[in-house]
């Protein structure tokens, strides 16, 4: 399952959505929750209501957190983006069940991008990479060579100069799969008792 934003639903690239196309063989469901415009403390907020109903305790879940640039381009802060969001987020769903796979921001250059939001952008991946919340697998997409931040947002892989073209989405879900492949394997996780 996909908390995701608009990168998350394909927007831009002809409705080419990454995790529909991983390819994890029979049995995987997927089911992709996101949503254009979605911050992290939306899909926080959201994740008992669209997130946590589709974890059954007798099968193994995961959930890729897809979410992050529309916080920072918001405004919100690396340092809160990661310790207020990410890590209750991964923390609660782990604790519903899920498996948690978190992902790195890819890089921008749209309208009202600046330095300063790149920074903070960069700041976080740094924190997702070190990953002091638990996620039980890190999708370190901004490090790719071709869609990561070695990258020009607006180059052959993206149909702007913030979301992938079809192109970038394949790419996307190739690295994508490769993450999630070996936490799919896993034993079901049972949730923690509940006090």
């Amino acid at each position: 399952m996909q908390a995701g934003d608009s990168i998350g639903t394909g927007s831009w690239s002809d409705g080419y959505a990454a995790i529909d196309h991983l390819e994890l063989g029979a049995g995987v469901a997927l089911h992709n929750v996101s949503v254009s415009g979605r911050t992290m403390l939306t899909g926080f907020g959201q994740r008992a209501s669209e997130l946590f109903v589709f974890c059954a305790t007798d099968l193994t879940c995961v959930l890729l957190i897809e979410q992050g640039t529309n916080d920072l381009s918001a405004g919100t802060t690396a340092a809160t983006l990661y310790n207020e969001r990410a890590i209750p987020f991964v923390a609660t769903a782990k604790a519903a069940g899920f498996y948690v796979v978190l992902n790195s921001v890819l890089p921008r250059d749209d309208a009202g991008w600046n330095a300063d939001k790149e920074r903070e952008r960069q700041a976080y991946n740094a924190m997702v990479r070190a990953n002091a919340a638990g996620a039980d697998a890190i999708n370190d997409v901004a490090s790719d060579a071709q869609i990561g931040d070695a990258a020009i947002p607006g180059a052959s892989f993206f149909a702007d100069r913030l979301h992938l073209n079809a192109r970038g989405q394949q790419r996307l879900a190739a690295i994508t799969a490769a993450v999630i492949r070996d936490v799919v394997r896993r034993s079901p996780r049972l949730p923690a008792p509940r006090s």
